[in-house]
């Protein structure tokens, strides 16, 4: 398993579906992670589940 102590990852769409899969996995790992998502609400729920930090991002 990669080790990822110390890296700074910006998961986008990272509310829900995948991109939360992928958020949780590179949390688990050791990353700091940044989830952005157009709904800001739900990104913070998933942010407080899974230990990580939420903003809003539309990527449009």
């Amino acid at each position: 398993m990669i080790e990822l102590a110390g890296a700074v990852v910006c998961v986008t769409g990272g509310a829900r579906g995948s991109g939360r899969a992928t958020a949780a996995e590179l949390a688990r790992r050791g990353a700091q992670v940044l989830i952005g998502d157009l709904d800001v609400e739900e990104a913070h729920r998933t942010s407080d589940e899974i230990g990580v930090t939420a903003t809003h991002l539309d990527v449009t």
